[in-house]
Parts: C-alpha cells; sequence; structure tokens
C-alpha cells in the first residue's frame, strides 16, 4: 500500500515537472517571436531615402533659396533661386512667380534655350556679375532665354548672350528695369509677342532686329543697336495690344544695315514724347498708322529734325 502511495507521489511530481517545462518552453517561443517581430518594426521604422524624394541638384523640392552648382538645372517651386557656376540649361516649370537670380554663371546649350521658362505666375530674372549665354536653338523653343510668361530683367550685373536665333524672348511680355545687356542674334535681340517695355538698363545688340513686339514702350535706358532688317519694329504678334512704337524718355542710337531696312518700324503708330534717337539709316521711320511727337531730340544721320516722316530718308550714313 505504501509502495503505490509512492508511486502515485511520483507520477503526480513527473508530471508537474513536464508540464512545467513544456509552459516554459511556450513562453521561450513566444518570447523569441515576440523579439524577432520588434526587431522587424525596428527596422522598417527606419527613414528611407528614395530617389524620387531626395533632394537632387535637378529636382529641387524647398520652397526656400537654393543654390544650384550642376550641369543641367531644373525648378519646380517658386520664391527665389541662387544660381551659380556653369550649366547646360535650366528649365523653370512651376505654378509660382519665381525669381532666378543670377551671379557669374555660364550657359552653352545646342539643343535648345539656355534659360526655358516652361510655367510660372510670372519670372524673374536679375543680374548679379558676368553672365554668358552662347545656344543654337530652333523652332519652336527659339530663344536663348525663352519664356512662356510675363518676363522681368533687372540688375546690377550683365549678362552676354550669343544666339542663333533670338536672345530674349517672351510669349507675353518682356519688361527690363535695369541692368547691362550685349545681345548678339540670328533674329530678335529682344522679342515680346505682346509687349517690350524699357525702363532702364543699357543695351549694345547686333541681330536681324533689334527690338520687336506688338507695342514696344521705352521710358528710359540707353540702347544701341545694328540691325540687318530693323532696328525696332512694332509689329502684330499679339491681338491684346494695339500695334505702337512708344518713346517716352532714354536714349535709343540705331545704325541700319545697307538695303530695305528701317531704323524703326511700325506697322501701327508711332509715338514720341521725350528721350533722344540717334538714327544712321537710308529710311529712319516707316509707320502705317499715324505719328505723334512732342517731345524729345530726334538726329537722322547727323541732322536734328522736328518732325516724323514715314520712309523718312536723311541722307546716306556717315
Amino acid at each position: 500500500m505504501e509502495q503505490n502511495q509512492s508511486n502515485q507521489k511520483l507520477n503526480i511530481l513527473i508530471a508537474a515537472i513536464a508540464t512545467v517545462v513544456t509552459i516554459g518552453a511556450c513562453a521561450l517561443v513566444v518570447f523569441l517571436i515576440n523579439m524577432s517581430n520588434n526587431d522587424e518594426t525596428a527596422i522598417s521604422d527606419t527613414p528611407q531615402i528614395s530617389e524620387s524624394s531626395s533632394e537632387s541638384e535637378e529636382e529641387i523640392s524647398k520652397e526656400d533659396a537654393a543654390k544650384y552648382d550642376s550641369n543641367t538645372t531644373k525648378i519646380t517651386t517658386g520664391g527665389v533661386h541662387e544660381i551659380t557656376g556653369s550649366h547646360s540649361s535650366i528649365i523653370v516649370d512651376t505654378t509660382e512667380e519665381v525669381t532666378l537670380s543670377l551671379t557669374n554663371i555660364t550657359i552653352t546649350s545646342d539643343g535648345g534655350p539656355a534659360i526655358y521658362i516652361a510655367n510660372a505666375k510670372s519670372a524673374n530674372i536679375v543680374l548679379n556679375g558676368a553672365n554668358n549665354i552662347t545656344t543654337k536653338t530652333d523652332d519652336p523653343l527659339d530663344g536663348a532665354i525663352f519664356s512662356n510668361v510675363d518676363l522681368t530683367l533687372s540688375g546690377e550685373g550683365s549678362l552676354i548672350v550669343n544666339s542663333n536665333e533670338h536672345a530674349i524672348i517672351s510669349e507675353t511680355i518682356v519688361t527690363v528695369n535695369s541692368g547691362s545687356y550685349n545681345l548678339k542674334a540670328g533674329s530678335d535681340g529682344i522679342h515680346g509677342d505682346g509687349m517690350v517695355i524699357i525702363n532702364g538698363g543699357t543695351f549694345d545688340i547686333n541681330a536681324e532686329e533689334g527690338i520687336e513686339a506688338t507695342y514696344v514702350k521705352i521710358n528710359d535706358g540707353t540702347i544701341k543697336i545694328y540691325a540687318t532688317d530693323d532696328g525696332i519694329n512694332a509689329s502684330d504678334k499679339s491681338d491684346d495690344y494695339d500695334i505702337t512704337f512708344e518713346m517716352n524718355g532714354g536714349t535709343v542710337s540705331t545704325e541700319m544695315a545697307d538695303g530695305d531696312t528701317d531704323a524703326i518700324d511700325s506697322n501701327g503708330d508711332l509715338i514720341v514724347t521725350g528721350g533722344t534717337i540717334n538714327i544712321k539709316a537710308q529710311s529712319a521711320f516707316d509707320y502705317d498708322g499715324t505719328s505723334k511727337y512732342t517731345g524729345g531730340t530726334i538726329i537722322i544721320n547727323g541732322e536734328t529734325v522736328n518732325k516724323i516722316t514715314s520712309q523718312m530718308m536723311g541722307g546716306p550714313r556717315r
């Protein structure tokens, strides 16, 4: 009887030990699984840098000013972007107003505009230091600086452009407030489909046509033009403006190549209220509308005149 009781106690002890071991093993397995899950969670929570979200020199997502020193720059946000160094092209594509602050840049482009404003609310270029652009481009993006929106240029620096087509072009309005410009172009030096407005700056333009727009308005500045077609041409490029050449101040010196050329040609009206116009050409003025001369000085081939006459012939250039 006592032997049986001893056996029963032993069996109970063995069963208890087996239960404890089983529970312990299960707990260990659960613990190890949890540790593994925690490790995976820690790995997955580590910040990952992807190519699409990282900041690169070609695609910048900062809203603040940014500096670029790459060969090709794409700007997709508004604000002020400070640009220096050498580039193959600069492309702007944003819905905001954008300002390109250029400091001693060099752009050489053989396949399109050096600076292309594809989209923006409006665009500003500020010149600092000496900036140089050389391009070879074709239609439809036929300009060294080509903008689909209103473009304003200013600054204390200079800009040299050599282009086989237009040097500076906007499909709407080009406004120049200040800066120094040396523009050599196979087509127009400055072109605006709507308007070109000159409020200041110094210009040395050698082109087929120096300045062309539907409405050309010169308020100030010192402009020197050598042209092989028209020095300044107001022609029908946009239905939003009347075809007009208007000069209110500043100085325009235009020398024309021989042949069928006009120093100032307006397919509409021609208005001079101030400033100085100094022309060396076989044909000084050509306009299809009316002319109004209320102020300023007009010199044609060295001779001061007091009226504007269409196809005015001032004698041989000297």
